[in-house]
């Protein structure tokens, strides 16, 4: 079903991945539906829930639910929900996550852009809606995969993605990738197309103490390398090699970050002096920081972490 026929509509479609968590899902749809500009389209993709969201979903007659036949990973939900789009434009909103009513109206005027992406800033909350931070993106438009491999400040949850160009370069979400699928699929569509960038906050992400899980940090180094192999191999001369190399060697800083969460210490301060060694400038701080790890777990804890970050970017401006 469709709002097509309803005035103030727009040819996007808004696809809710969702897998147990129909307490928060009738405010995601709620944030949609109470746009100054609808959609054209809502989807629903259930992975294999355990709790009633059917039963939720039910309330919204406009909406459209699909039960994945078997649990996947996210990417491959991601992947089978967005065969179901058959509109220029797309979206994904997180079923704890919702917008404020005017993203859809402040981003339209783009939609005849040539562009692959366009994105908004975004706030963090608590489950509570306390504000962590507000993640304003530093980048104007254009072409941004040197800004990328530098500092990631694209949001999924404001992000409009021109389907049209991911079917042109063959571009998908990486099923087999854990916790950076949305990271992956964007950083190599920046190499093909601009995008838009919006400097107002369109919407909330909801961070609760199990957002980052052991197994989602493991990961998170290995997969980087992964996606700057594919941009590596399809597009070399996309971007610059110096960036592309300081951004392999911040892929071993999420080992780091990895091992001092784990309490592997010696290892950590291991691979951190081999980094500092590359980029004292840079790393050399991290390194020192490791032999105090109460001081290691504060500067990582938000909002500190963003103000550590920025401070570290400042060294590479």
């Amino acid at each position: 079903m469709t709002f097509s026929s309803k005035q103030n509509s727009i040819p996007v479609t808004v696809i809710i991945n969702i897998f147990n968590g129909s307490q928060t899902l009738s405010r995601a749809i709620d944030s949609i539906l109470d746009q100054d500009i609808l959609p054209v389209r809502i989807i629903i993709w259930d992975n294999q829930s355990t709790d009633d969201i059917a039963a939720v979903v039910s309330d919204y007659p406009d909406v459209d639910y699909y039960l994945a036949p078997s649990h996947t990973s996210l990417g491959e939900a991601r992947k089978l929900a967005r065969q179901l789009v058959d509109t220029q434009w797309f979206c994904y909103l997180d079923a704890d996550d919702y917008w404020y009513s005017s993203k859809l109206r402040e981003q339209a005027p783009f939609l005849n852009a040539q562009v692959g992406l366009i994105y908004s800033s975004v706030e963090e909350r608590t489950s509570s809606g306390k504000l962590i931070r507000t993640i304003k993106s530093p980048y104007s438009s254009g072409y941004q995969i040197d800004r990328l491999l530098n500092r990631w400040e694209i949001s999924l949850v404001t992000a409009l993605i021109n389907n049209d160009i991911l079917n042109m370069h063959s571009l998908d979400f990486d099923s087999s990738f854990f916790a950076s699928e949305e990271q992956d699929l964007i950083t190599q569509l920046s190499c093909y197309s601009p995008f838009v960038s919006i400097p107002k906050v369109h919407g909330v992400i909801t961070v609760t103490n199990g957002s980052l899980t052991d197994r989602s940090l493991k990961v998170l180094g290995p997969e980087r390398r992964r996606t700057l192999g594919k941009i590596k191999n399809s597009t070399p001369f996309a971007f610059s090699d110096v960036l592309y190399t300081q951004s392999f060697s911040k892929s071993y800083y999420y080992d780091c970050m990895y091992l001092m969460h784990s309490m592997d210490f010696v290892l950590a301060r291991r691979h951190l002096k081999s980094l500092a060694l590359i980029s004292p400038s840079k790393y050399l701080l991290l390194y020192l920081i490791s032999f105090s790890p109460s001081l290691w777990f504060l500067v990582h804890n938000r909002p500190l972490k963003s103000i550590f970050i920025s401070y570290l970017d400042f060294l590479f401006r």
